[in-house]
Order: structure tokens, then sequence, then C-alpha cells
């Protein structure tokens, strides 16, 4: 299925933005049954094709794309976002690219979660904070990412900060999947004073520490709980 003229169509409709949050507790049939969503154009793909096996697949598809609009929205893009509309308009393909962009990694993401993860990331590099190099890494980073070591992560960017006097769970396992993705680094304790890189963890030779990466998602991780 074809999302991304519908998604283009429909991420930066100036009615999205109200509608993403009134409707968000909807379960998976409702959104397709409303008749005021019916006229999303994503919506409108999605319903084309409900009565097929793949139907659960692509209502959850829409749960997370609502989830992911409100929460770039949440954050003031408006300069951006008429930028984007602009670009629709005149059929720019660079605009087009991003936001096909957006809806594989959506429709590959296995939780809302991710997709409120992926908008408020989304929000970063519109409002220039990140560049889209790093915006693409983070959000390959988020789909890898197990729902268990989120919290893991969390628990480590809260313990990392310098004036932090919380505990720590540590869990080898989890631990080593965060290093693997570039969240947590990890090296060789001999003793060195790590104070530059906030609070480190210590454990038998090895000290662990946050990177710049688990800072950003671990920030974000926070604010949407």
């Amino acid at each position: 299925m074809d999302v991304v003229t519908p998604m283009a169509e429909s991420l930066f409709n100036d009615d999205m933005k109200d509608l993403s949050m009134d409707f968000l507790e909807l379960g998976l049939d409702s959104i397709t049954d409303n008749e005021i969503l019916k006229e999303i154009p994503i919506v409108k793909t999605v319903c084309a094709i409900t009565k097929t096996s793949i139907a659960i697949k692509e209502k959850f598809l829409l749960m997370k794309f609502f989830n992911f609009v409100k929460a770039f929205n949440n954050y003031d893009v408006e300069e951006e976002i008429s930028k984007r509309k602009n670009a629709i308009h005149n059929n720019e393909k660079w605009v087009y690219d991003e936001i096909e962009f957006l809806s594989v990694y959506l429709d590959d993401m296995d939780s809302v979660k991710k997709a409120r993860i992926l908008g408020r990331l989304y929000n970063e590099y519109l409002n220039r904070r990140i560049n889209w190099e790093r915006f693409c890494l983070f959000t390959e980073i988020v789909n890898r990412m197990f729902s268990y070591d989120m919290d893991m992560l969390l628990g480590f960017y809260d313990y990392s900060k310098p004036d932090s006097s919380k505990g720590l769970g540590f869990d080898l396992t989890s631990y080593n999947r965060l290093v693997g993705l570039g969240l947590i680094d990890r090296e060789i304790d001999y003793g060195q004073d790590m104070s530059k890189y906030g609070r480190v963890f210590r454990e038998k030779s090895y000290a662990y520490r946050i990177t710049y990466a688990g800072k950003m998602i671990g920030e974000i991780i926070k604010q949407l709980k």
C-alpha cells in the first residue's frame, strides 16, 4: 500500500493537530468507522483495505500516525510546517523523500511509544537542534530498541545527571544492547577521572557512561512518561 501521498496530504493538515489529540484513545475499529476521521486522506487509503487480512496492521499504522503527529505538534514548528506545505503544493521531491522515510519507519515500528518518540525526534529536527543525518540515525536506533531497554535507558539517564542521587538497577544483558546501539559507552575502568561525563557507573573492571544519543533519546522518553 502506498501511503506516502496520503500521508503528505494528511501530515501537515491544519485539522490534524486537534484530530490527533481528540481521537487517540479510540480503538482500532473506531478509527476507521469514525465519519470525521474518514475524511483524512491517509484514513481513506486505509479504509479501502479494511476488509482484508492486513486490516489490523493498517489500523495500527493509523494509531502510530496520530500519536506521531501529536508528539511533534506539541511544540512550535509552524515555520517549518509552512515550508513543507508549500513544498507539497509545488510537488517538490525533497519533502516526499522526507515523508517516505517517516512512513517506512512508522510502518515498521512495533509500538505506539516508538511512534511518539519519532514525533519528538522529528520536532528536534524541524527546530534544527539535530541535523538530518542524526535524525535518521536516532530513528533507526529507536526502531531497534526493546521496550524493556527503554526503561533501562531512562534509569541510566536519570542516574547519570551530575546532581542525581538515584540508585541504578544493573542489567548486563540490557546494557550490552544499549552499548551496541551507541546509547551507553563502556570502557575499561582504570580509575580515571570521568566527571566531565556526569555520573559514571562502575561495575567490576568497566565504566559505563551515557552518550549524546543516549541523553537525547533518554530525555525524550522521560518527557513522554
